[in-house]
């Protein structure tokens, strides 16, 4: 990415400072942004009605104070009437690097259809690590094979969010360093000492500092 300057992501600054970071509780808020912990422990122990997460923390509800069977994975409505979004764990884009010689891009290439393999990808949902970086998952199988509530959770959450119709991936994942960048501008949006076009002319002059 070369230039933020559209008006997509000056929209999307001017919904963030005026519909979210004014309206965030100020205890909660550091100078990078929120307290993602503090968020957290409000939601598990019901003061809170939502958490906005990927799957990565599913099971975190098992002995919560609100109790597991009233806390569901859930995914978002979007202005298009039927359709839902959901925001997948980092970690579900692999690549292989330019840099590697045939016979190393012939070995990354083998190792990721490894991966991605619906064996494999299985097992990494049925031992909670996460996302499983793999479309091809029997959900419905690993339902009934998954012993522990945690595991369960886990798989409930990543089938709900494959079934979006809009998967988005994590900020890191969609831009690298400048999620960073990004996040140090909440506070000043928060407060008002930045504008919006403050924060495009930042983030560019960042983005030309990397080339």
């Amino acid at each position: 990415m070369k230039d933020v300057d559209d008006e997509s992501f000056k929209g999307t600054f001017s919904f963030l400072q005026e519909k979210v970071l004014k309206k965030i509780d100020t205890a909660n808020f550091g100078p990078g942004g929120d307290d993602d912990e503090a968020y957290r422990a409000d939601f598990f122990e019901g003061k809170t009605a939502m958490l906005f997460n990927g799957v990565w923390d599913a099971g975190g509800s098992v002995d919560c104070g609100a109790g597991a069977q009233n806390i569901r994975p859930a995914v978002f409505p979007t202005d298009k009437e039927g359709e839902k979004a959901a925001l997948l764990s980092g970690g579900c884009g692999l690549v292989v690097s330019s840099q590697l010689d045939e016979a190393q891009t012939e070995a990354a290439v083998e190792f990721i259809k490894y991966l991605t393999s619906p064996e494999i990808a299985e097992r990494i949902i049925a031992k909670g690590i996460g996302m499983a970086p793999g479309t091809d998952i029997n959900y419905d199988g690993l339902l009934t094979t998954v012993e522990t509530p945690e595991g369960k959770l886990l798989v409930e959450a990543c089938q709900l969010c494959q079934s979006a119709d809009i998967q988005a991936l994590g900020l890191g994942n969609t831009f690298g360093d400048l999620e960073g960048e990004i996040q140090a501008k909440y506070a000043g949006l928060k407060d008002g000492s930045k504008t919006v076009d403050d924060v495009i002319t930042e983030l560019n002059d960042f983005l030309k500092s990397g080339e």
